[in-house]
């Protein structure tokens, strides 16, 4: 199959099920990292690694009428004395030139939506919508959609559980290879078969979370075992009090 093929089957897979398709940019739409500290006379050489599968799927994705958007925390909020503007780029204005700069996305520059929000930038604000959040609330808000029809493709994992918007409505989130961006096989409907992705029911150290049948995400049986195996009933961390979260759901045994 060619990449164009590959392409063409991703976006009539995610179609079936979303309306609007969100890239991360670090170590996603962009196959390295920023750092938050990215300086103009580097854009060109950044802009060069933008993941190869994302340039095919994006024509395939528009073909499909979907909406497209990039989320980053990337933040303009960022910039200060130490990361003055002229001179280091951050949030909407990375994210547009990076757009603009990349051969094969240019002339699809216009149909990307951008959300560049970091919470710890944002004091007690950024506190209410921790993770993306308060990303895709706004691409869901944007295009007019409902939460459910978004999907999140993004690096870390943490981004990737923590996708309950309101209690019974969240989106859906897939993890990406940090060391290689964006791939086609990184999103695979568990009830078809793909051989260029990773077991849906793996639990190897590479998989930081489950996916069940019917497309949420579960991370309580994933720690579950690491609990009861890996760590022995014993807390290798130390906080200051018990983590009510965790005390919930091991009862007494944790405490």
């Amino acid at each position: 199959m060619t990449t164009e093929e590959a392409a063409e089957a991703f976006a009539r897979k995610i179609s079936s099920r979303f309306d609007v398709v969100c890239f991360d940019l670090d170590q996603c739409a962009v196959q390295t990292h920023s750092r938050g500290r990215l300086r103009r006379r580097d854009l060109d050489a950044f802009a060069s690694h933008v993941s190869k599968d994302l340039v095919a799927a994006v024509p395939a994705l528009l073909r499909h009428n979907c909406s497209l958007a990039i989320v980053t925390h990337s933040d303009l909020a960022q910039h200060g004395t130490l990361k003055p503007r002229d001179t280091f780029i951050l949030g909407d204005d990375l994210v547009h030139e990076v757009l603009k700069r990349c051969p094969g996305l240019k002339q699809y520059a216009h149909a990307f939506f951008v959300v560049a929000w970091r919470p710890k930038s944002r004091g007690d604000e950024g506190k209410k919508d921790l993770g993306k959040i308060r990303h895709m609330r706004t691409c869901a808000a944007f295009y007019d959609v409902p939460i459910e029809r978004c999907v999140l493709f993004d690096d870390d994992a943490s981004n990737c559980s923590l996708v309950e918007v309101s209690p019974g409505h969240n989106f859906f989130a897939y993890r990406c290879d940090p060391e290689k961006g964006f791939r086609l096989s990184d999103y695979f409907h568990v009830e078809e078969e793909n051989d260029n992705a990773p077991s849906s029911t793996s639990a190897d150290e590479d998989n930081y979370f489950e996916q069940k049948s019917d497309g949420t995400i579960d991370r309580l049986d994933r720690w579950d075992h690491k609990w009861n195996h890996e760590y022995e009933s014993k807390p290798r961390f130390h906080l200051p009090q018990v983590n009510p979260n965790l005390a919930q759901w091991y009862g007494q045994k944790f405490t």
